[in-house]
């Protein structure tokens, strides 16, 4: 079609105004450049013989002097001096001042000689679109550019079409790189993650980190997925709506430069998804655990079928084959479990600089002239063992690390208030995750996802502290709809049925483990009966070898018990323990009652370890690495107990801790029933009355077995999935928590509650749709324990 001439004389056409400018930056940060290069007219031939072979590179100068080149049309083979390309270039992000170059090229020799340059001609944003702002590139008026060689000789010309690109062609959904600061630099330890930083100044309480960016290569599998939520939180999402609230929010796909990369790269590619926890607050502490549900799932998150093989083999030998999941990522961990060094078995751990009580002659194997070579190898040993040391961590420990908040806080009590906090939120939230799941449409097919729950401790006085759990990592994962799932054969459907309850029995497991963990710690209002002390050496890869224990009676009405006391450890046959030297082991210690007028608690009582003198060795080297874990037991019955861990000392037989333990003292009522009740009605009620036998306490991987066996842990677990099932069924419903006089029965010792049965419904339509299906037609959790 006819071309108008640009750039070809020296009386250029009347530029736009200051209000076109302003109308043309606009659109500039919606919508994205994009170029049709149709054909070009040379006025001589540059090869050396024959016709020519033209193709032209169009690349983005900007304003920096920063070139890239983003397109490279198709050579036109024997197109001589009037070759057409009709190329559509790739859409690229702008500015109005950015300079677009179009180089017209000659091959020689085929792809075998050195390209001929023929002429080149260059264009700012702003020119090239002039009245074209909201037009399409293929609706514009084609552009006749002139051609120039040695900024003196025109050599022809090319003909483009210049528009934006149309958002509503786009198959996902755009993130402007003008809104982050470029280049992206990497998350330190994750290879593929990177960290995102929004320039304009965000409201009070909103973070310029709020968003963080995984690399689109390893995360193309998800686009589609997070497109589909996107489009569900637009729209009524329905019965999927509460799930979606524990899906991470999601901005889009962003192209963006890396730090390190060369200039004339293109940018990579990243989603852009929320960044959990992250609230800029002052002197908080963050943290972060990752917990992948269901072993060894082929086809989820890149996970192939012998790797897959490979981690069920490692998982069937730890106890975390029961549990349904294992911790993959631990971030902000507590100095407790920070100073569990992997290495130490392997006699590779650094010694503490200054630790007292260490060994004669012991030295540590990282020195100043160590290679460089050495202590890279040794940082990928302590990742790869430190990574097996944690798929083995017990549920309990992993719930008793994450709400570790030793020594935070300078007022007494502050430290126990906040993980009372953050621990309550944590198992409402789980709940909450639990009903939402069980109140799908459809079974999703979700094994093999992750998990991750954080906290935020906030600044005491002004940003209450806050726990958030998401789920991310969908690989291959759909959200699927009755529709749908109606339309799969029937072995499939039976198939992802079985895998959708096993995915909800695994949230269940997570959520009930962390609510036994907050009646155990903070629901005893009867008072604490008794403290022991159990001496162990760490082992990251075998079993912590036991070295002795010690216990203390505690009595709020007698004062003796209180102070600073040194106790002989014993085995557990109750002989005194000898060490090395062949002296008895003794274990310093002091406790103190504080009473407090907290909403939650009453008192507590505070637990000071300061040291222990003359243990034996436990490791090839003549010394150990010691840690205290420190088992509280109270209640009328003893049906309160809980643990925690101090740091380890590293080679050391006289180690030296200095680290102060609290034990809760809670005032009447059940603040954990309260905040269930907030997201799984009549839950709260179910733990009023069945507390002990719903949430049994738990031994962790200590060496304190708890009360409940296993056959107990069994049957409580299904007492606890029985009463979720009931509150979906009345979340579905509306109904709330149900009145105090009209609570679930409770039968066998345990929770079993009529759930609504599709005899209520046309027996022809409820074959028809899954969703008319009620619980009982596939929930595992129906009958309970009791048959």
């Amino acid at each position: 079609g006819p071309a108008r001439t640009l750039l070809t004389s020296s009386s250029q056409e009347k530029l736009t105004t200051e209000k076109d400018k302003q109308a043309l930056d606009g659109a500039l940060k919606q919508r994205r450049l994009q170029v049709w290069v149709l054909r070009a007219e040379l006025l001589k031939n540059f090869g050396s013989f024959g016709k020519m072979d033209p193709f032209v590179v169009v690349e983005r100068v900007k304003s920096d002097g920063h070139i890239w080149e983003f397109a490279r049309t198709r050579t036109d083979w024997g197109g001589h001096m009037k070759p057409n390309f009709n190329h559509l270039c790739r859409s690229i992000e702008v500015d109005s001042d950015d300079v677009i170059r179009f180089r017209v090229m000659e091959k020689s020799f085929g792809d075998f000689g050195t390209p001929i340059f023929c002429g080149e001609v260059s264009a700012t944003v702003q020119l090239l679109l002039r009245s074209n702002a909201e037009a399409k590139p293929e609706h514009t008026e084609p552009a006749k550019l002139k051609l120039t060689k040695n900024e003196m000789e025109e050599t022809g010309c090319l003909v483009v079409q210049v528009g934006l690109e149309d958002q509503s062609s786009q198959d996902f959904t755009r993130v402007s790189a003008k809104r982050f600061e470029t280049p992206v630099s990497q998350v330190p330890g994750r290879t593929s993650h990177y960290a995102l930083k929004l320039k304009d100044p965000q409201p009070k309480g909103v973070s310029s980190q709020r968003w963080t960016a995984k690399d689109l290569a390893k995360a193309h599998t998800e686009v589609a997925f997070y497109e589909e939520v996107r489009r569900l939180r637009q729209v009524d999402a329905g019965a999927l709506e509460p799930l979606l609230e524990y899906i991470l929010d999601y901005e889009g796909v962003l192209e963006s430069h890396v730090e390190g990369q060369k200039p004339n790269e293109a940018p990579k590619q990243f989603l852009v998804f929320e960044n959990l926890g992250v609230r800029d607050v002052p002197g908080s502490t963050f943290r972060r655990v990752d917990l992948k549900l269901g072993h060894g799932v082929p086809g989820s998150s890149g996970t192939s079928r012998l790797q897959a093989l490979k981690q069920s083999i490692l998982e069937g030998t730890s106890k975390n084959a029961t549990e349904g999941f294992r911790l993959e990522r631990f971030q902000g961990s507590p100095a407790s479990l920070d100073s569990a060094d992997p290495l130490l078995e392997l006699g590779l751990g650094p010694v503490s600089p200054g630790a007292p009580g260490g060994a004669e002659g012991s030295t540590s194997p990282t020195s100043p002239s160590s290679p460089t070579s050495e202590k890279t190898t040794r940082s990928m040993v302590r990742q790869k063992v430190r990574k097996a040391m944690l798929h083995r961590m017990p549920a309990p420990d992993v719930i008793m690390y994450f709400a570790d908040m030793q020594n935070l806080g300078s007022n007494v009590g502050y430290s126990a208030g906040i993980a009372q906090h953050l621990l309550s939120q944590m198992a409402s939230k789980l709940a909450g995750l639990s009903v939402a799941c069980r109140r799908a449409p459809a079974p999703q097919l979700w094994l093999g996802t992750s998990l991750a729950v954080t906290l935020d401790t906030g600044a005491e006085g002004s940003v209450p502290p806050e726990v958030n759990v998401r789920l991310f990592g969908w690989g291959q994962a759909t959200l699927t709809t009755s529709e749908t799932h109606q339309q799969l054969p029937p072995s499939e459907r039976r198939e992802r049925s079985a895998k959708w309850r096993e995915f909800i029995t695994n949230i269940d497991k997570v959520g009930w483990e962390a609510s036994r963990a907050y009646l155990h710690r903070f629901g005893n209002n009867q008072g604490w009966k008794e403290v022991k002390f159990v001496v162990a050496d760490f082992d990251a890869i075998s079993h912590n070898d036991f070295i002795g224990q010690a216990s203390l009676h505690l009595d709020e009405t007698n004062p003796s018990c209180q102070g600073e006391q040194v106790i002989q450890l014993v085995d557990r046959s109750e002989n005194p323990v000898i060490g090395k030297n062949g002296l008895p082991t003794t274990l310093t210690c002091s406790v103190e009652l504080h009473t407090l007028s907290q909403v939650r608690m009453r008192g507590l009582w505070r637990v000071h370890v300061h040291r222990a003198v003359n243990l034996p060795k436990r490791d090839l080297s003549g010394t150990s690495d010691a840690w205290v874990s420190v088992y509280a037991t109270g209640g009328e019955e003893s049906q309160f107990c809980f643990q925690q861990r101090s740091s380890v000392i590293p080679r050391s037989l006289n180690p030296e801790w200095n680290e102060t333990f609290d034990l809760p003292l809670a005032r009447p009522g059940n603040l954990l029933a309260d905040w269930l009740d907030v997201t799984a009605p009549s839950l709260g009620d179910a733990v009023l009355k069945s507390g002990q036998k719903l949430l049994p306490c738990a031994a962790g991987s200590g060496f304190v077995a708890g009360p409940a066996s296993a056959k107990e842990e069994k049957a409580a677990f299904a007492a606890w999935s029985t009463a979720l099932a009931y509150a979906a069924d009345r979340a579905a419903r509306n109904l709330g928590p149900p009145p105090k006089d009209k609570a679930p029965v409770v039968a066998c010792d345990l929770l079993v509650e009529p759930i609504m049965t599709a005899a209520s419904v046309d027996g022809a339509a409820a074959a028809k749709t899954w969703s008319n299906w009620s619980w009982s037609a596939w929930n595992p959790f129906r009958w309970g324990a009791c048959g």
